[in-house]
């Protein structure tokens, strides 16, 4: 079990100790890790506003740009319509998305993924006979 020493000694003179202060610092170093190595990870849809995806990774709010979507999941508007695109992008609160980690401040507690970064559009294999 970890935790963070946030008093030595309070006002009834006993330590003060976080569990949830060290779990998140885990976490952030778990940040550091994945976006040094480009691991893809994967993030639940937490909710959807008209610039993208809030999500939740490791219990830290994070955001998904809609500009970081895979072109599977972009919602492509005839004219661009923003309620419409919306409305789509609300389409996807709850799924779970696999994404790589772009940027983190654990300052000032922002965590930027993207779904395009994991995305690799697989490859066809051209046969070529030889004569």
């Amino acid at each position: 079990m970890e935790a963070t020493v946030l008093e030595l000694e309070n006002e009834n003179g006993e330590v003060e100790l976080s569990f949830q202060s060290a779990g998140r610092q885990k976490s952030w170093q778990k940040f550091k890790e994945w976006q040094t190595s480009g691991q893809i990870v994967t993030v639940t849809i937490a909710e959807a506003n008209k610039g993208g995806l809030m999500v939740k990774l490791e219990n830290v709010p994070g955001f998904l740009p809609v500009s970081q979507l895979s072109p599977e999941h972009y919602p492509r508007v005839p004219g661009g319509d923003k309620n419409r695109i919306f409305e789509i992008l609300r389409g996807y609160v709850g799924k779970k998305f696999e994404v790589k980690v772009l940027d983190f401040n654990e300052h000032e507690e922002k965590l930027i993924v993207s779904e395009k970064a994991a995305w690799k559009k697989p490859r066809r294999m051209s046969s070529t006979n030889i004569k």
